[in-house]
């Protein structure tokens, strides 16, 4: 199957017609079907990947990536966070600085799960 192929099964099983999608994704009439015969730029791949909640190598190969688990987190990690949320109630210190805390903690964990909304 082809990556035109795909598209139209993903945009027919959505029911939409192929000037809708074009119209969805502001991409100029019969731009689409130019994709029999051609290879849409990786860009409009993106565009259209993100519109069917898809991946660009889905697309492409018709083959998606296994998702990686996300590590789990071990009994001194959840420790490690208890102490340090008891340590700030005990401190009183502001609420915003237990905002920033958190938030530092989130980052951490996307950039070191590589979670998908990490990017």
């Amino acid at each position: 199957m082809t990556t035109f192929e795909r598209i139209e099964e993903l945009r027919q099983k959505a029911g939409l017609s192929q000037g809708k999608l074009e119209k969805e994704l502001h991409f100029s009439n019969g731009s689409i079907s130019k994709w029999k015969h051609s290879t849409p730029t990786y860009k409009r791949l993106q565009k259209v990947a993100d519109y069917f909640h898809v991946s660009v190598e889905y697309l492409m190969s018709g083959e998606e990536k296994p998702k990686e688990k996300a590590p789990e987190l071990t009994a001194r990690d959840e420790r490690d966070i208890a102490k340090d949320l008891n340590n700030m109630v005990r401190l009183d210190q502001p609420v915003m600085t237990v905002n920033l805390w958190i938030q530092r903690q989130l980052l951490f964990l996307k950039m070191s799960w590589k979670l998908p909304f990490a990017d």
